[in-house]
């Protein structure tokens, strides 16, 4: 199993899933963490939610044409979930 970096880590690394990726752990820990206030969870969540559709994105198979209002439909769907 890869090594964890830090989010800095993986932002200098200059490839954009591997920040998201780290991004994502780093929410998700900040989700996990019992300090964490529920108003700030609720935020936490959400920013969680888009990184997880733009991984989603970079990772989807070429083969998936995804015209601009499917795009549209997924990024609304992101949102209200």
């Amino acid at each position: 199993m890869p090594e964890k970096s830090t989010v800095s880590e993986a932002v200098s690394s200059g490839d954009r899933r591997t920040a998201l990726v780290a991004l994502r752990d780093a929410l998700a820990a900040d989700i996990d963490n019992p300090e964490t206030l529920p108003r700030d969870r609720a935020a936490i969540v959400k920013q969680l939610q888009s990184v997880l559709s733009q991984i989603e994105d970079i990772t989807a198979p070429e083969s998936e044409t995804v015209t601009p209002l499917e795009a549209a439909r997924r990024r609304r769907e992101t949102r209200t979930a």
